[in-house]
């Protein structure tokens, strides 16, 4: 099970048995399972499409079906989970748009590949993000450390994601000077967490060394990602990804736990 679905299954475990007798204590047990289902929306909403576009291609196919299932399976987790939370009117409204754009996306993702189809699975994944990241604007002002550093790997996982989404779909022939811009964009954004991320020395031991990892392979990372234009490494550019999430995959679970204990 990936780290994604295991703060998802704890988030339901904290709704349900309250998380403590504090009121307060309840207050924030709702406020980090809110972030984390909203946040879990933002990362699916590029992890599907990009997989989309390895398994339309034929690379590593198997494993990005795979991809697609958990993620779309998490998405529907997601928005069900919302619609059991206090959301303000313009949170409900939407909730009731992301329900319409996973029937959409249900429907043309199963239609065979095409570039038409890869352009609409981009937008309604853009569509998602949107509204995800505007839920978690409402409740960020109220995270409190722990929750905004969690707040801010999960940012950088998306990040990874993004580029990778833009690198897969350029290499497939969805050749737009917008993939180029924003893949620079997220470089340049994941490099500024980065940092933030490099200041804090209350790592454990586990924790230093995936931040030392994730430091030491950037740079080599970056260089595969801002070569979008030649586009010829699929296979290396999705490889990055999944070892720059996997550490950072073990400093989100560090936060969380102490999230938790907040």
């Amino acid at each position: 099970m990936k780290f994604l679905e295991k703060i998802l299954v704890a988030c339901v475990l904290i709704g349900a048995a309250g998380f403590g007798t504090s009121q307060a204590v309840a207050s924030d047990a709702k406020q980090l399972k809110l972030l984390e289902t909203a946040e879990a929306i933002e990362f699916v909403s590029q992890s599907i499409p990009k997989a989309y576009f390895y398994r339309g291609k034929g690379i590593r196919a198997a494993v990005a079906k795979k991809e697609i299932d958990q993620d779309m399976s998490v998405l529907r987790k997601s928005i069900k989970s919302l619609g059991g939370m206090n959301l303000s009117s313009e949170e409900r409204n939407i909730l009731s748009f992301f329900k319409f754009t996973l029937s959409d996306l249900e429907s043309v993702i199963t239609e065979p590949f095409s570039l038409e189809n890869g352009a609409l699975i981009i937008d309604l994944g853009e569509s998602l993000l949107e509204g995800a990241e505007l839920i978690v604007s409402k409740h960020r002002d109220a995270a409190n450390d722990a929750e905004n550093m969690l707040l801010l790997i999960e940012r950088m996982e998306l990040l990874l994601e993004r580029v990778n989404k833009y690198y897969i779909s350029h290499y497939s022939g969805l050749r737009d000077e917008v993939n180029v811009t924003q893949v620079r964009a997220a470089v340049v954004e994941f490099e500024t967490g980065l940092a933030e991320l490099s200041k804090n020395k209350g790592y454990h031991a586990t924790q230093a060394s995936s931040v030392r990892k994730i430091n030491e392979f950037w740079p080599i990372a970056e260089q595969f990602y801002v070569g979008i234009e030649q586009g010829t490494l699929p296979v290396i550019v999705l490889a990055s990804t999944s070892s720059l999430e996997k550490e950072l995959d073990n400093l989100k679970e560090f936060y969380f736990k102490k999230a938790l204990r907040k």
